[in-house]
């Protein structure tokens, strides 16, 4: 069962040429004759699709694996070809791709359905069903009342999800383990004889229509009866840094109200604007935000400026779970033992690089050509730029990656931390020990050569890239390096399992002097609200939120 059904280099090379005997299950290969065995994928997801219209519903969602999988691809076409043959007029129907896996199917759930839900949600595998049952859960939404769920999976030992409003289409594991074994016996006994087999195993169910409901008269509008949320008893207004963590928050705050009856309006903003747009609701003595984020650095000059509420008295508090939250990040809100928030990120960079490029045979022996070491994860920034101008196609035509690295510039938050782990790596600093500017040390310039160097190879060549374009750039196989915080680590993870060709590996920064990054929620001194803000961070602290933070972000 092939997790890289384009790879058919690695096939024809490792098992054909050598005449291995060989069957392919689920996942059919590109581009290559071997024998294979498969579900009618399509037939099932066409007779399905075709069922529910016919019981009234119009609101249709899948939830499936990558593309590069043919079993996936002919889930969706058997499902879209259903609907325009019998229902032209609702394409196209809404399509969400995940890496299989329960982790990203709760993350898809809420970025894809969350405030609008479908009226019938398939599921193409039982770990996405699991991590669909999680998320609704989490939301207070219950199957069938609120939404069909309906999980095309493997036949299981237990019982456990057969009452819980959850349909089950079956999907046959063992038959087609055993036919697929059974071919292979063949090929093995008798070589010489033997022909390749394609062969798709029928899955009917013949009762499959009369099992599904009917289409309930509260389904339409997409309101189902515990979805609905009460009018909150109060509203807090959170003014928060544009980031994976912020809007990973965004999407569990309902989870928040429904427990608590207090809602949350969030205006996200860019970090060159978020400051000014601070410092303006203070000066102004307004409580247009109760309260917000802000960057580490900031903390001594808002609480100089009243900008932050000094909330010790709560983080003291038997309400606040100080014992879940990692000492320096606690460290970076106080102020001579006076608590100015709670911390929400803390990080510190890392490098990414492409472990699958870094660990190629023929890559290894053309770099050793030109360099005195082995490709491998720099330890300096002169073994950085030279790993990086090697993956520069502009420098090396052979490149399978169009440029070495991106560098992170779009605004100076940006710019900062890419400067100053140069400057401490050569040993430089930014003050002397009277606190005067010391830029044109000799260990400063070299870092700033450095780095001027690494522009080289970055695709923009100047300082103007935003830090998430610099991941895009890494995940879409564009660079073979990335320096970045990491916040970013699980967006990198997601994309790359997304991309079935690409293997991605972490290592220390070059120079081994990362910079650390944070960001803390204070509270506006002037909010009427500050009870219920605190609420807020409470639940922000407990445990399940933590873990559904780490998963959606």
């Amino acid at each position: 069962i092939t997790s890289q059904p384009q790879n058919t280099s690695f096939f024809q090379n490792h098992i054909l040429n050598y005449q291995i005997p060989v069957v392919f299950m689920d996942r059919e290969p590109d581009s290559i004759s071997v024998s294979y065995i498969g579900f009618r994928n399509y037939d099932t997801f066409y007779h399905l699709t075709e069922a529910l219209l016919n019981k009234g519903y119009r609101d249709i969602a899948l939830v499936c694996g990558p593309l590069g999988f043919s079993c996936e691809r002919n889930c969706i076409q058997g499902c879209r070809d259903a609907m325009e043959t019998f229902a032209p007029d609702l394409l196209p129907n809404r399509i969400c791709i995940t890496n299989l896996t329960r982790e990203d199917a709760f993350s898809s759930f809420f970025k894809h359905f969350s405030g609008n839900l479908p009226q019938v949600l398939i599921s193409t595998c039982r770990e996405v069903t699991y991590g669909i049952q999680a998320a609704l859960e989490y939301q207070g939404l219950k199957t069938p009342d609120d939404l069909l769920l309906i999980s095309y999976s493997e036949e299981s030992w237990t019982d456990i999800n057969q009452h819980s409003g959850l349909y089950l289409i079956s999907r046959p594991s063992t038959l087609l383990g055993d036919r697929a074994a059974r071919i292979l016996l063949q090929n093995i006994q008798n070589p010489s004889l033997f022909e390749q087999t394609m062969l798709e195993l029928e899955n009917p169910d013949p009762h499959l229509s009369s099992r599904l409901p009917e289409c309930p008269d509260f389904l339409p509008d997409k309101k189902g009866r515990s979805f609905y949320i009460q009018k909150p008893r109060d509203v807090i207004r959170f003014l928060a840094i544009d980031n994976p963590t912020v809007r990973a928050l965004e999407l569990l705050k309902d989870n928040f109200t429904r427990t608590t009856g207090i809602g949350v309006e969030v205006t996200k903003t860019s970090q060159n604007k978020l400051f000014h747009m601070i410092y303006k609701a203070t000066e102004e003595l307004t409580t247009s935000y109760d309260f917000y984020t802000y960057d580490v650095p900031w903390l001594e000059y808002m609480v100089q400026n009243i900008c932050l509420a000094d909330i010790t008295a709560f983080s003291e508090s038997s309400h606040f779970k100080k014992d879940l939250l990692f000492p320096v990040n606690l460290r970076n809100c106080q102020i001579e033992n006076r608590f100015f928030g709670i911390p929400l990120i803390g990080g510190t960079q890392l490098l990414f690089y492409r472990r699958d490029l870094f660990e190629s045979r023929i890559l290894q022996q053309e770099y050793q050509k030109n360099s005195s070491i082995s490709l491998r994860a720099p330890r300096t920034w002169k073994e950085f730029n030279d790993i990086a101008a090697f993956f520069t196609r502009e420098l090396n035509p052979s490149s399978p990656t169009e440029f070495g690295t991106s560098l992170a510039a779009g605004y100076d938050e940006e710019l900062a931390p890419e400067i100053l782990i140069r400057i401490w790596s050569f040993g430089g600093r930014l003050w002397d020990n009277y606190n005067r500017p010391t830029f044109a040390t000799k260990e400063n310039v070299m870092a700033f050569e450095s780095l001027l160097r690494t522009l080289k190879y970055t695709p923009d060549k100047q300082l103007a890239c935003p830090i998430e374009r610099t991941v895009e750039d890494f995940c879409s196989g564009k660079t073979a390096m990335l320096i970045t915080f990491s916040e970013y680590a699980q967006e990198v993870s997601q994309n790359l399992k997304a991309n079935v060709m690409g293997r991605v590996a972490v290592h220390m920064i070059p120079g081994k002097h990362p910079a650390s990054i944070g960001w803390n929620i204070g509270l506006n001194p002037f909010s009427p609200r500050r009870d219920s803000v605190y609420e807020f961070l409470s639940w922000i602290c407990q445990v399940d939120t933590s873990f559904y933070l780490t998963i959606l972000n």
